[in-house]
């Protein structure tokens, strides 16, 4: 099948840094906040996803753009997978962030099938994160007939330097292709500046913020200088909210981990939309998104830069229908 892929970045080898990068992002991140309930799975029950399992667990194919998926991590149904810097299907996550993100859509949706998209290996670092690599990752899902897009967040100068707007076109082909784009509102580690991270920022993704369970915002660096982000992305406002401090999932391996970011709250999202999508198989990505807007309720003090539409309830959701 032919892709039109644009030529990845070179590769940068600097290994201190790199295991230093790794190292941070398989760490909680340490911001004070109110106390988390003694049981991580807080979020699974924040989304209501148990009232929609009497109908459906979300079988629906989803695309994850990230860093891979471990095949072998308990409860994770993977059809296979592609690398796109190698250009071959070895998936498996040598990063651990894309299997974490994967155990959290499972969470919400537990029969939903992955295919694991390899645009991040163990090299990146969050100045080399490449938007190309990202594009390319999204192009394959939509070549593989997939709806459903999981996006990692990247860094805001390396997207703003894809003089070729190679992310960005790839964004408007899977949407126009009938294929939804779901990412988180800060990269993160990869953060760099203020406001909506890439591919978040783009008009036609879905971007989600993170909330504690206290339902305030979740206090993640974004490059800004502020504890508290306000991703206010040109103009336009954020999509939703969703459970992303000290949230269950798993790493390489299996074992039970909690974890903190926006990209864990996009995966809460993400699941969702799958148990929609299991419903509603030929579903349009307008139509995805009305759904989920209409199964959602703002958190109050919160303004809608930060929330969206507020936060999804599944079991209002699998009920949900669009005229």
């Amino acid at each position: 099948m032919a892709r039109a892929y644009t030529p990845l970045e070179a590769r940068i080898s600097v290994r201190p840094l790199v295991l230093a990068v790794l190292a941070l992002a398989s760490v909680p991140r340490a911001f004070a906040r109110a106390p988390e309930p003694a049981s991580a799975s807080w979020g699974v029950r924040r989304v209501n996803a148990p009232a929609a399992w009497s109908r459906t667990k979300g079988n629906a194919p989803i695309c994850v753009v990230g860093s891979g998926v471990d095949p072998n991590a308990a409860g994770l149904r993977v059809d296979g997978g592609y690398n796109v810097r190698t250009k071959t299907e070895e998936y498996a996550d040598d990063v651990g962030r894309g299997t974490k993100i994967s155990g959290i859509i499972a969470s919400v949706a537990p029969e939903a099938r992955l295919y694991a998209v390899k645009a991040v290996d163990s090299w990146d670092t969050p100045g080399t994160l490449s938007p190309a690599a990202i594009a390319a990752g999204v192009l394959e899902c939509v070549d593989r007939g997939l709806k459903l897009v999981h996006v990692v967040g990247i860094n805001n100068r390396a997207a703003r330097e894809d003089r070729a707007k190679t992310l960005e076109r790839a964004i408007d082909a899977a949407y126009a292709r009938g294929a939804l784009v779901i990412a988180p509102a800060s990269a993160g580690l990869f953060a760099h500046g203020a406001g909506l991270a890439y591919p978040a920022r783009y008009a036609k993704v879905v971007a989600v913020s993170g909330s504690t369970s206290s339902d305030e915002l979740l206090p993640e660096g974004n490059g800004s200088g502020e504890r508290y982000g306000f991703f206010l992305g040109g103009g336009r406002s954020m999509s939703f909210i969703a459970p992303g401090s000290e949230v269950l999932t798993q790493e390489i391996g299996g074992r039970s981990v909690a974890i903190s970011g926006s990209d864990a709250a996009a995966a809460y999202v993400t699941g969702l939309a799958a148990l929609y999508l299991s419903l509603h198989p030929d579903a349009a990505p307008d139509e995805i998104k009305e759904a989920l807007r209409r199964a959602a309720t703002p958190l109050k003090g919160l303004p809608a830069d930060q929330q969206g539409s507020g936060m999804i309830d599944a079991g209002k959701l699998v009920a949900a229908r669009t005229e």
